[in-house]
């Protein structure tokens, strides 16, 4: 793969990237979490820590909006521009110098600031996924519980519907047993029924 492609497919993958992280997230409602949605559509300098100010004052100066979003957006613009400037040079190393200066310091405060949101993002995804396993095993366990109690209760049921009359059948033939000989009790047909 030439160096041409490889880039344009880098590209590519921050647009389409962007594009997946405002459908995902317009489709989650994050807007009852400040942090997250300022990361997101906000601006993410208003939530970042003390290590992250210095980042967020050249962003800034740039006068490039710290979301999500838009870093992105920057990011890919700021590419494809170093990009074509690369190939309409004459690719001698001072102009390959001059092309990787070129907004050096934006891509790096970008870059640090999309790292940290990202990672904010993967963690809250990480707990809101842990919450739901959670959430999902306390109901397998309710339906366990309440599947054991209804065998229970069916087991009790069967027994008071089914084997207590059939004892009583059995007891009912043994009274009948000591009463008439063994004999005239399995000869007569009558007998046999009723028992």
């Amino acid at each position: 793969m030439t160096s041409d492609v490889a880039i344009e497919v880098f590209i590519k993958e921050l647009g389409s990237m962007r594009k997946e992280l405002l459908t995902h997230f317009m489709d989650v409602d994050i807007t009852n979490d400040y942090e997250a949605s300022q990361r997101v559509f906000g601006n993410a300098c208003n939530v970042l820590g003390s290590l992250e100010a210095l980042y967020c004052k050249v962003l800034e100066v740039k006068t490039t909006n710290s979301s999500m979003t838009q870093l992105l957006a920057s990011f890919e613009t700021l590419i494809t521009q170093r990009a074509e400037d690369y190939f309409s040079s004459d690719k001698s190393v001072q102009a390959l110098k001059q092309n990787r200066l070129f907004n050096f310091d934006l891509l790096l405060c970008s870059k640090r600031v999309l790292a940290d949101s990202a990672i904010f993002l993967s963690d809250m995804l990480d707990e809101d996924f842990e919450q739901k396993l959670e959430t999902l095993d306390s109901q397998r366990q309710l339906g366990l519980c309440i599947s054991i109690i209804g065998l229970f209760v069916m087991t009790l049921m069967f027994w008071a519907l089914v084997l207590n009359p059939i004892k009583g059948i059995d007891n009912d033939f043994k009274k009948i047993l000591q009463i008439f000989p063994t004999k005239i009790v399995l000869s007569n047909f009558s007998l046999k029924r009723f028992c």
